[in-house]
C-alpha cells in the first residue's frame, strides 16, 4: 500500500512535490497500489519510485522522470508520457495499452510480458530493453531504436516499424505477421524461426540477419538487402524478391515455390 504521506503530498499538486524531491532526494516515494487515475503530472520527478499495482490509466505524465522506478503489475491504458525518462524501469507484466510513449526514453527497461498493443512508440529508446513475450500488436514504433533489444517470442502482428532502427535485435520465434518493416536497419538481427508471413520488408537492411527458418511466405522483400544472410530452410514461397541483393546468402533448403526473383542478386548465394 501507498504512503499516505506521499500520497497526500503528490495529490496537493507538481509543485509541492518537486521541493518535497529536491529536500529528500534521500527518500524512494511508495505509491504502490494508489489510485492515481487521470492525474495530470507533467515533468513530476518520479525517480526510484514504487508505483508496484498502481492504476494509472489515462495518467498525464508528459516528460516526467521515471528513471529506475518499479512499475509492475500498473495500469497505464491510454496513458500520456510524451518525452518520459523511463529508462531501467520495471514494467514486467503491465497494461501498457494505447499508451503514448513518443520520444520516450525506455532504454534497459524490463517490459517482459507486458501489454503495449496499439502503443505509441514513436522515435522511443528501447535499446537494450527487455520485450520478451509482449504484445505490441498494432503498435507504431516508427523511427525508433530498438538496437540489442530482446523481443524473442514477442507479438508484434501488423505493428508499424518502419524507418526503424534493430541493430542485432533480438526476434527468435516473434510473431510478425502483416508487419512493416519498410526501410529499416535489421543488421544482424536474429530472427529465427519468426513468421514474417505478409510482411512488408521493402528496401529494409537485413544484412547477416539470421532467418534460419522463418516463415515468409507471400512478404515484400523488394529492393531489401540480405547480403550474407542466413535463409536456410526458410520458407520464401510466393514472396516478392524482385532487385532484392542476397549476394553470399545462404538459401540452402528454403521454399523459393513461386518467388519473384526478377533483378535479383545472387551472386555467391548458397542454394543447394
Amino acid at each position: 500500500m501507498a504512503n499516505p504521506e506521499h500520497l497526500a503530498l503528490l495529490q496537493w499538486g507538481t509543485q509541492r512535490w518537486q521541493v518535497w524531491r529536491l529536500n529528500h532526494p534521500e527518500i524512494e516515494p511508495d505509491l504502490s497500489e494508489a489510485n492515481l487515475k487521470g492525474m495530470n503530472l507533467p515533468g513530476i520527478d518520479l525517480k526510484f519510485a514504487q508505483l508496484r499495482g498502481s492504476d494509472l490509466d489515462k495518467i498525464q505524465l508528459i516528460e516526467a522522470n521515471l528513471f529506475r522506478a518499479d512499475l509492475q503489475g500498473t495500469h497505464l491504458n491510454n496513458a500520456n508520457l510524451l518525452g518520459a525518462n523511463l529508462s531501467e524501469v520495471n514494467l514486467i507484466g503491465s497494461d501498457l495499452s494505447g499508451i503514448n510513449l513518443q520520444d520516450a526514453d525506455l532504454s534497459q527497461s524490463n517490459l517482459i510480458a507486458t501489454d503495449l498493443s496499439s502503443a505509441n512508440l514513436t522515435k522511443s529508446d528501447l535499446s537494450l530493453a527487455q520485450l520478451r513475450r509482449a504484445n505490441l500488436s498494432e503498435a507504431v514504433l516508427f523511427q525508433a531504436n530498438l538496437s540489442q533489444a530482446n523481443l524473442n517470442t514477442a507479438i508484434l502482428n501488423s505493428a508499424e516499424l518502419i524507418e526503424t532502427f534493430l541493430y542485432r535485435t533480438e526476434l527468435n520465434n516473434a510473431k510478425l505477421i502483416n508487419v512493416h518493416f519498410n526501410g529499416s536497419y535489421l543488421y544482424g538481427a536474429n530472427l529465427s524461426e519468426a513468421d514474417l508471413t505478409q510482411g512488408d520488408l521493402r528496401f529494409a537492411n537485413l544484412n547477416k540477419a539470421n532467418l534460419y527458418q522463418a516463415d515468409l511466405t507471400g512478404a515484400n522483400l523488394r529492393g531489401t538487402t540480405l547480403i550474407q544472410a542466413n535463409l536456410q530452410n526458410a520458407n520464401l514461397s510466393y514472396a516478392n524478391l524482385r532487385g532484392t541483393n542476397l549476394s553470399k546468402a545462404n538459401l540452402r533448403g528454403a521454399n523459393l515455390t513461386g518467388v519473384d526473383l526478377q533483378f535479383a542478386n545472387l551472386k555467391g548465394a548458397i542454394l543447394s
